[in-house]
């Protein structure tokens, strides 16, 4: 929800594998995205999700469970509108709907990625990666790993790939 967001700081709070609440920076390059999706969407409360559902009967569901009066209000009006109006938050977008999304904006686009859609996970691991090779410290604290050795583990591709580079140079000398 927009309340977990802090737009001075720029930082957001998630549920973390750890089973917690947990601090996660908003790295500076998503700030201007995330200010005018704030814009754009509006919200009526701190408690819209900022990511709501498009999927219309999980809508229809949060009015009914939270209005007695919800078939009259949706008689004739949108069912955005009268969550809107009585600030009944929607559903965030789900997992699944999520990947459907980006599904249907990279075959749009003509996005693949190993011949297939990209995964949801694959931002984070291109972050990762690209983190990994400057600074394994910074990489370890934004992915949000229990310890460097996890970091490391996940990533010992890179790891193997440099060694084998650094000992190549060593032999050439």
């Amino acid at each position: 929800t927009w309340s977990r967001v802090d737009r001075e700081s720029w930082t957001f709070r998630v549920w973390g594998k750890s089973q917690s609440w947990e601090d996660v920076s908003v790295l500076e390059q998503a700030r201007d995205a995330i200010e005018r999706w704030y814009r754009v969407q509006d919200p009526p409360t701190d408690g819209w999700p900022v990511f709501p559902t498009a999927h219309a009967p999980s809508k229809y569901t949060a009015v009914r469970e939270a209005r007695e009066d919800a078939e009259e209000l949706l008689a004739d009006a949108d069912v955005d509108a009268v969550l809107r109006e009585y600030e009944i938050a929607p559903p965030a977008i789900t997992t699944h709907g999520t990947r459907k999304v980006l599904a249907r904006i990279a075959e749009n686009a003509g996005v693949e990625v190993d011949g297939e859609a990209p995964r949801l996970h694959g931002a984070r691991r291109g972050l990762g990666d690209t983190l990994f090779r400057k600074d394994r410290g910074l990489a370890s604290d934004i992915l949000r790993h229990s310890s460097l050795s996890v970091t490391k583990q996940a990533y010992s591709h890179i790891d193997a790939s440099e060694r084998g580079d650094a000992a190549s140079e060593l032999l050439d000398e």
